[in-house]
């Protein structure tokens, strides 16, 4: 398993993309994508201090690779751990894109089978989220009673009329939380596989969450977690981009946002999605509540509650994997 590969740069967060290809290349000598990506941030990254990636291969399966990476920035005479994130990527066959299979990997000591059999239960969980999705099963009973909850503490009450609907104190309507953008997409993008860099689309879907995060709370806010980045579908050079971020959850000072990229075809004005981002983010003061108003919004909000338990449920696991 001495798939460990080290490299320093000034540059995030292209770099940690292509860098993360670089490891996989160890194992797989195909053409490689990224399917899907979560990241934590520990620490604020200085914009003039040297960074430092490491990262290995964990877990591979007959045709997909997950590569753990750290990211380490120097301070103080050390290098000292600012970011971890995970990434899933599938090998395919150059000649005809079907799924390539990929070498194994050879565990040689205890430490080893305990990193692999993380990525297992990585690849479990990654299962269990696409099975238990609000797009293809009913929301469980506790997760109704939340709805219904909201929709009765936004009742008005000098009607008699389900209809009758008022905002709660120091708190803003879903449907009020939307900000959206439109993207060229330029050759200067691509990626080796001449579709748009899937960084250039991370940056953009980042900015524009960050923003909306920014103007929702009315002051600075701090990136918390990154959770389950999809790569639904490629992106291609000359394409336009329309990315639509909307406040889906808040508990306390943090906000979940979920940002939904597609492609437009400008002659069709056929939509098509290509990702979806969530994207947590921390104030220094209490957020706003959100509340839905429709169905839509109601699933919008669970599915948003969902990502920030289990960016807090990363949080906590990896303080403890740290203090260990």
């Amino acid at each position: 398993m001495n798939t460990l590969c080290v490299v320093k740069t000034v540059l995030y967060p292209k770099h940690l993309i292509v860098f993360c290809c670089n490891v996989c290349q160890s194992i797989a000598l195909h053409s490689l994508a990224t399917y899907w990506f979560s990241d934590l941030q520990k620490k604020t990254i200085l914009p003039d201090s040297d960074i430092k990636f490491t990262g290995n291969v964990t877990w591979v399966g007959s045709s997909s690779i997950e590569v753990l990476m750290h990211m380490s920035q120097y301070c103080d005479g050390n290098f000292n751990l600012v970011l971890d994130a995970t990434f899933l990527l599938v090998a395919r066959d150059t000649e005809n894109q079907r799924a390539a299979y990929v070498n194994p990997l050879k565990l040689e000591n205890k430490a080893e089978e305990d990193i692999f059999r993380k990525g297992q239960l990585n690849k479990r969980r990654r299962i269990s989220l696409k099975e238990t999705s609000l797009l293809r099963k009913a929301p469980n009973e506790e997760e109704r009673k939340i709805i219904h909850e909201l929709f009765l503490h936004t009742l008005d009450p000098r009607t008699v009329s389900f209809s009758g609907r008022i905002l709660p104190q120091n708190a803003k309507w879903m449907e009020d939380t939307r900000l959206k953008s439109l993207e060229m997409c330029h050759p200067k993008e691509h990626s080796i596989h001449r579709n748009i860099f899937g960084g250039f689309l991370m940056k953009k879907a980042f900015e524009l969450s960050w923003a909306n995060a920014c103007m929702y709370i009315k002051s600075r806010p701090s990136e918390v977690f990154v959770d389950n980045i999809l790569f639904h579908r490629p992106v291609e050079i000359g394409s336009l981009l329309y990315l639509s971020s909307q406040v889906c959850y808040t508990e306390r000072n943090f906000i979940q946002i979920r940002v939904h990229s597609e492609v437009v075809d400008p002659l069709t004005l056929e939509r098509k999605t290509t990702n979806v981002f969530h994207f947590t983010f921390s104030s220094d003061k209490e957020a706003p509540k959100v509340f839905p108003k429709t169905y839509g919004e109601s699933m919008l909000y669970l599915d948003g509650k969902r990502h920030y338990k289990a960016s807090i449920k990363g949080i906590c696991e990896n303080l403890y994997f740290t203090s260990d």
